[in-house]
């Protein structure tokens, strides 16, 4: 999902040694235009369950067990 200043959150269901903090659940922001990684979001141990969302200056993140997380710039 994409916010105004063009940033994509991307979650993770499963982590590997490609992502850019390997074995850290959690959403990824990056920069829309070039794709370079900005930041990870934890989310404890459990997984990204379902698209991150942007809504009223906030990203709200779903988990598959830890409920969902609410993160304000």
């Amino acid at each position: 999902m994409l916010d105004s200043a063009i940033v994509l959150a991307v979650g993770t269901y499963s982590c590997s040694s490609a992502t850019p903090s390997p074995g850290t659940p959690g959403a990824y922001l990056l920069d829309a235009a070039t794709g370079k990684f900005l930041k990870t979001l934890p989310v404890a141990s459990s997984n990204v369950f379902g698209q991150p969302v942007f809504a009223q200056g906030n990203l709200f993140v779903a988990t598959e067990s830890n409920g969902v997380y609410s993160f304000a710039p």
